[in-house]
């Protein structure tokens, strides 16, 4: 069809209406990785003019393969640059092709490849566009990304290529979009401070059972002290006066752990209803 003089989009399309199943489809079929690492959240499968092109300029199905498109940056930071085709390592008849080379040519020159710029100036310019590009927004029918068709809308990308009626009339506005994106953002950013904040409660409930139990403690051992005391007293080891003293020392020192154990209890108990209340 690339031979007759037919775009790579008239192609698409004719894919899609077809049905046929896309590349990534075919792996995955076969239990094989897929590249596409944003495969999994698109619902419909549909071919891209990208692809159809990709595939009608790619020797491989002629037999010839071909090393070098890429190299390991060491300087730049990124995993790989791509290089000029003149440093290309092209291996003719490494395999039985499996379409004719005059026709790989013909279809070919109706569709001149543009020449690129040298690899690693285009490649960076890439990720430094792709930094300062806003958050990726997809649409609801097919999962593909949405595109600025003007200043102001936004529409499917898959839109002119998968026939699909309901993404060639999605039409968005983009500004109540971000609106709501904005919205949604304020939402989520509340909702972790309010996370942050039941943290925090759930810590001190914590704390205040730690303080609880140490108070037990103290008030335990408080009691056997003044009950000690009281025998000492009986016993006639301490005098009346002396007994006196130290036991309304123990009593007040009591009165304060009681005061103390009731607070944090109350206040323990009252942090678990707010916790589920929320």
């Amino acid at each position: 069809m690339a031979a007759e003089g037919t775009s790579f989009a008239d192609i698409t399309r004719e894919l899609n209406r077809q049905a046929i199943v896309t590349c990534d489809g075919q792996k995955l079929s076969r239990g094989d990785q897929v590249q596409f690492q944003r495969f999994d959240t698109i619902k419909k499968k549909h071919w891209s003019a990208t692809t159809v092109a990709a595939i009608v300029r790619d020797e491989i199905y002629i037999g010839t393969r071909i090393w070098g498109k890429t190299r390991c940056s060491m300087h730049t930071g990124h995993k790989a640059v791509l290089n000029d085709e003149t440093e290309w390592v092209r291996l003719e008849n490494h395999h039985t092709g499996i379409i004719d080379r005059e026709l790989f040519k013909k279809a070919n020159e109706m569709y001149p490849k543009k020449r690129r710029m040298v690899a690693e100036s285009r490649t960076n310019f890439t990720l430094e566009r792709r930094k300062k590009q806003s958050a990726l927004m997809i649409c609801a029918n097919c999962g593909h990304s949405l595109l600025k068709e003007t200043e102001h809308l936004l529409k499917c990308s898959d839109a002119r290529t998968n026939g699909d009626p309901v993404c060639r009339s999605l039409v968005i506005r983009r500004e109540p979009l971000e609106e709501n994106i904005l919205g949604l953002a304020h939402q989520y950013a509340a909702s972790m401070l309010e996370k942050g904040k039941k943290a925090s409660s759930k810590r001190q409930c914590e704390y205040k059972e730690i303080n609880t139990a140490e108070l037990q403690k103290q008030s335990r051992q408080l009691t056997s002290e003044k009950m000690k005391l009281y025998d000492d007293y009986k016993d006639g080891r301490i005098d009346r006066d002396l007994y006196k003293q130290r036991a309304e020392k123990i009593s007040v020192q009591l009165e304060k752990i009681k005061r103390k154990i009731e607070d944090a209890e109350n206040s323990k108990k009252l942090l678990e209803q707010n916790e589920l209340s929320d």
